[in-house]
């Protein structure tokens, strides 16, 4: 009932293409599936450069809940999740469009290392006479982000 009324709220962290300065923020209302459709985003760390460009941190705040949402608002703006192999690879001009290739990998499970990571949800507490509390729920980063930043994507 939460998810339907829009309550639940969710925090993701994501290494993207592109240079976002730390604090710098937007939002992406891009309809998916012909259904309003919003991400806000903020970059949480300095950009680094690494040999295919540069890459940014950033927090994403899924506004509605549609399939692969944070993945093809991202790469709608020109930056996709660094790791996405179904909307990060050369940019069609429909990115609604899903690569049967990418589908393939992600059904034989080859799908590599996608830096998106859930990092908190929130919602009302389910129990009626605690209708002005929260449960929350958060996870730190991954060490894998960090160790990223750290030597800017190289192995």
């Amino acid at each position: 009932e939460a998810f339907a009324q829009g309550l639940v709220k969710k925090r993701y962290r994501a290494l993207v293409r592109g240079n976002y300065a730390l604090g710098s923020s937007g939002e992406c209302n891009e309809p998916l599936y012909g259904k309003p459709c919003t991400t806000r985003f903020e970059a949480m760390e300095d950009p680094v450069e690494t040999p295919e460009g540069p890459v940014s941190t950033l927090d994403l705040w899924p506004q509605h809940g549609r399939r692969h949402q944070l993945r093809r608002h991202m790469a709608m703006l020109g930056s996709p999740i660094v790791g996405d192999r179904r909307y990060g690879g050369a940019q069609s001009e429909d990115v609604e469009a899903e690569p049967e290739d990418a589908e393939e990998a992600e059904e034989t499970g080859d799908v590599g290392l996608l830096y998106l990571w859930a990092l908190e949800i929130s919602f009302p507490h389910p129990d009626d006479q605690r209708v002005d509390q929260e449960v929350r729920a958060e996870l730190p980063e991954p060490a894998m982000f960090a160790e990223f930043r750290r030597t800017c994507g190289r192995p």
